[in-house]
């Protein structure tokens, strides 16, 4: 069964009153959000990549979960 690959691109700034703003673009589609948090960007990517409900998002340091590999 073939493979399905999903890629984003994520850019940040940050603004001079400390808030910031993240784009994030899906590679396969040209689709662009801009969002104003890493959580927003994270759970936009999900759902572009079927993922929706299933992705934790790591605290900062620490690496996300891996997601085992489906019975085949």
């Amino acid at each position: 069964m073939p493979k399905h690959l999903n890629s984003f691109v994520l850019r940040c700034w940050r603004l001079a009153d400390g808030g910031q703003r993240i784009e994030v673009e899906h590679i396969q589609s040209g689709e662009k959000r801009l969002t104003h948090s890493p959580g927003e960007a994270v759970e936009w990517v999900c759902v572009r990549s079927d993922d929706a409900g299933h992705a934790t998002p790591a605290t900062p340091g620490e690496r996300a979960p891996q997601r085992a590999e489906p019975e085949r």
